[in-house]
């Protein structure tokens, strides 16, 4: 093992492509976006992918500290009697062990005052609806830092 110039061991690079399982919420009360999201996430059989049609539901599951989540995909639009998606945004950011949980927000809107409130509430990622599992994809591997060949092959399952 070789070692950098101030003695810090420097590890050798693995030989897996394989990218480390993640764990995906997924909070959107449309069935049909639900789903397409749910298997576009669940193309690497090691990720985790867990779902909420609403509000509260997505909360209970958030705010369970037993519960551990990689990143969240939320709707802005929820329906009543629970929060909207930037309720749960706020509730997000004001915990204490979810405040830094990556946010990936899924919505038909894209207007400058909902991307603007987003941003001021540390979303860093947003894709807009309706959208193909190459930029789901391709939003995962910007969160996850790396693009490597299992990326390839994971496309080519599309």
């Amino acid at each position: 093992m070789a070692k950098s110039p101030d003695s810090v061991p420097i590890l050798p690079a693995s030989s897996s492509s394989t990218p480390p399982p993640m764990k995906f919420l997924v909070i959107d009360d449309d069935p049909v976006f639900r789903t397409f999201l749910s298997q576009t996430l669940a193309l690497e059989p090691a990720d985790q992918v867990t779902v909420a049609a609403e509000g509260l539901a997505a909360w209970r599951i958030l705010d369970d500290p037993k519960r551990h989540f990689d990143v969240v995909f939320l709707d802005l639009t929820m329906p009543p009697p629970g929060p909207d998606g930037f309720e749960l945004l706020r509730r997000i950011r004001a915990s204490q062990w979810l405040k830094n949980l990556e946010v990936v927000l899924c919505t038909g809107s894209s207007d400058r005052k909902t991307v603007e409130t987003a941003v001021s509430l540390g979303v860093r990622h947003y894709i807009v609806k309706p959208c193909k599992p190459a930029a789901v994809i391709a939003k995962i591997d910007q969160i996850r830092g790396s693009a490597t060949p299992w990326d390839d092959q994971r496309m080519a399952r599309l």
